[in-house]
């Protein structure tokens, strides 16, 4: 119904999504609207504006929502190496830290001395393994977040 500038009352638990035929709920698009106060344009053709209204549909969500979402994961990627590094570095120390520990934790009980040879094969082999152990600390993080979400 009109209510004198052109507008049409909306009830206020529901809102029209315009690329779907079904009411959203209103947490939805409140959800959808938080913190996104700046704006970002660019020209497309007719045949990449296809492109990427086809791709949006295809995931389920609205055309900005999707172009957000490729933008920032891009931007993140971007980001990722400095990351990346950082995290094999700790990840190389906190294995040269623990095979430490325990190898002194070994050599105590039997009643001797950790070798300066020992402590430089544990570097070693916490350098060659670093990337592998940082990629699969991600991964693991990654999949968790991604049951987590899905249990909600």
């Amino acid at each position: 119904m009109p209510t004198g500038k052109g507008r049409e009352f909306i009830p206020m638990n529901t809102l029209e999504n315009p690329t779907e035929n079904g009411p959203i709920s209103l947490p939805e698009v409140v959800q959808r609207t938080v913190l996104s106060s700046k704006t970002l344009s660019t020209r497309l053709s007719a045949e990449e504006m296809e492109e990427v209204e086809d791709a949006a549909k295809r995931e389920g969500r609205t055309r900005a929502e999707w172009m957000r979402e490729v933008l920032l994961r891009a931007a993140r990627q971007q980001a990722a190496p400095p990351f990346e590094l950082l995290l094999e570095e700790l990840v190389a120390t906190q294995d040269v830290l623990f095979n430490s520990l325990l190898e002194s934790a070994r050599c105590s009980a039997a009643n001797g001395s950790m070798h300066p040879e020992a402590v430089l094969e544990m570097i070693k082999l916490a350098n060659r393994q670093k990337r592998q152990n940082a990629l699969q600390m991600v991964e693991e993080r990654r999949v968790q977040s991604v049951v987590g979400k899905a249990a909600r």
